[in-house]
């Protein structure tokens, strides 16, 4: 069993870590929270640098890299200042679905634009009644004109805007049967007419801007299917291992730069001049968050690599999931503590790791399913 990264996986994380130190030192978090916006310049070099092709075959412009790579991207990135790669992870992720589930055309069309920049994906899945619960959906679309026309809202839809960007949209197409028989994937354009947008002002998750989307008669031709007619389940969701791995990742990133940072306060503020057992406390706690995050690491660099192989499973990334998730928040509140009175200043990024762990462990699968679902693996249904 191998525990570290190879020569070429060193070589790679040394290319991030170098990115990170040349482009990601001066980012302006509040400036990019306030517009809702990516930093834009640093996502075409990105591009440039063949990173948003990664997991694609070389014949549509990417690199054939497997998962490993991609969740060592992201895992870097963000320990190395990127605020939040929403962006670049969403795109990637939901055109693995289009390389899994979508026409020679489409990838043709959709992979080789993403790999040079030219396009963004998101997904719109959550609705005001229907998170988890996706026998609850309600936007519908129904065959018209030689193509469909969809109407209804959704909810908590991350990157939803922008010319150049392509939403994956679940509709219910047919209400006769069982919701997940019922579904069907759309590739929408962000600019499609019938289509509004309304930015979400939240607590964390602003970078890149968090919609609820409203579809009034958005008519989209057939080759837009994703995968078949009422079969959208299983192509939304025939991913979703893999995928949990690498926002894992990210969210192991976070608790690195989180932890890397409190280090700093506790060596300035608990130095020698503090009382031996306040001095003791913190070191104690911070010990205890090295071996977790060793732990994390351990757990998804081992996720990662089943999922190279196709032998993933889906109880092995609830672990993950969970466990990182859970980290991350708890590395949030405990660095705000030990900032104290300075970590609450808005000016601060202290503020801004608490803010932003906040939502970890209800995106993507809240804690509770994670659980629910590993628990049935056990055979407690």
């Amino acid at each position: 069993m191998e525990f570290g990264l190879t020569p070429d996986q060193k070589s790679f994380v040394d290319e991030v870590d170098a990115f990170c130190a040349a482009e990601c030192r001066n980012i302006d978090i509040n400036d990019l929270e306030a517009k809702g916006a990516d930093p834009e310049g640093i996502e075409q070099k990105l591009a440039a640098r063949g990173w948003y092709g990664l997991p694609f075959p070389t014949e549509y412009g990417g690199a054939g890299m497997g998962y490993f790579h991609v969740g060592l991207l992201i895992e870097r990135l963000v320990r190395g200042g990127y605020p939040y790669p929403g962006r670049l992870q969403i795109t990637t992720l939901n055109g693995l679905n289009v390389l899994k589930s979508g026409t020679h055309a489409q990838k043709k069309d959709l992979l080789t634009k993403i790999a040079r920049g030219e396009r963004t994906m998101s997904i719109s899945v959550t609705e005001p009644n229907a998170g988890s619960d996706i026998a609850s959906m309600q936007t519908r679309a129904e065959e018209q004109n030689g193509g469909y026309v969809i109407n209804g809202q959704k909810l908590y839809s991350s990157g939803a805007v922008g010319e150049k960007n392509i939403i994956m949209v679940a509709t219910r197409t047919d209400f006769s049967v069982k919701a997940h028989r019922g579904l069907t994937l759309f590739l929408v354009p962000s600019t499609s007419k019938g289509l509004q947008f309304n930015r979400l002002e939240s607590m964390g998750r602003n970078i890149g801007g968090l919609y609820e989307v409203f579809f009034d008669d958005v008519w989209v031709p057939k080759e837009n299917i994703l995968g078949e007619v009422n079969k959208g389940w299983t192509a939304m969701t025939g991913g979703f291992n893999a995928e949990r791995a690498i926002v894992s990742a990210g969210y192991l990133g976070f608790a690195e730069r989180i932890f890397n940072d409190a280090l700093k306060i506790a060596a300035s503020r608990f130095g020698l001049g503090t009382a031996a057992e306040q001095r003791g406390a913190v070191m104690c706690r911070l010990a205890e968050y090295a071996t977790e995050i060793q732990a994390a690491k351990l757990l998804i660099y081992q996720a990662l690599g089943l999922a190279d192989r196709h032998e993933l499973s889906i109880e092995a990334v609830c672990q993950c999931k969970v466990y990182t998730s859970e980290l991350v928040k708890r590395l949030g509140d405990f660095c705000c503590e030990i900032a104290a009175g300075q970590g609450c200043l808005m000016d601060s990024l202290v503020q801004w790791y608490y803010r932003e762990s906040r939502i970890v462990t209800v995106g993507g699968g809240s804690s509770q399913i994670m659980r629910n679902v590993a628990a049935a693996q056990l055979g407690l249904k």
